[in-house]
């Protein structure tokens, strides 16, 4: 049978039961490998670049010098590292401070990415996968640039390998656009905001 009794009430006269269809116990099991795929990358993303503090603690080890298996079993350690990432569905990363952008009001900021990645479980039994970045910190155009490039390189190099690509287009983004600042005459600083 595909029924998997989970729960049998011997406390009343009558037996309920709760049955859980084989394929919606597949359903969760995809899920669950899904999100520890996310899990690793973003782990890996808050390896290689400075995530923004969530407030919930879980980014306040330092955990750098564990290096996560790409295949095989991972070590207690690694599990109880990558279990942080396990329920997240968003992580905001900044720039360091040298990569500031002054704005139009002469007010200073740090360009951030923010990394979404979100399971929706399809009534069919798949998982589907929404990922999308969030950028502040630069110029309007540049934001549009950024995500584009974002949903383009997704579709063939993964998340990880586009982030990166949109990581380095901020950064080069806000360097370019500090240089010009900083160069400009004072009268010509308010066209380049």
């Amino acid at each position: 049978s595909d029924d998997v009794a989970l729960f049998v009430d011997n406390t009343s006269s009558s037996t309920s039961r709760t049955d859980v269809n084989a394929n919606e116990v597949a359903l969760i099991c995809m899920y669950f490998i899904a999100s520890v795929e996310r899990a690793k990358v973003f782990r890996a993303l808050a390896s290689k670049h400075t995530p923004v503090k969530d407030g919930y603690g879980s980014d306040e080890e330092d955990d750098d010098d564990l290096i996560m298996p790409k295949d095989g079993l991972m070590t207690p350690d690694e599990a109880i590292i990558l279990s942080r990432y396990l329920t997240k569905t968003q992580l905001t990363f900044e720039a360091n401070q040298n990569s500031t952008v002054t704005t139009r009001r002469t007010r200073t900021t740090v360009p951030k990415i923010m990394a979404i990645w979100k399971l929706e479980p399809l009534w069919h039994g798949e998982i589907r996968s929404i990922c999308e970045i969030a950028v502040s910190g630069i110029p309007d155009s540049a934001q549009e640039e950024v995500t584009d490039l974002f949903e383009s390189v997704i579709k063939v190099a993964g998340f990880e390998k586009a982030f990166g690509a949109a990581w380095g287009t901020v950064m080069k983004s806000g360097e370019q656009k500090a240089e010009e600042v900083v160069k400009a005459p004072a009268k010509q600083r308010k066209r380049f905001s």
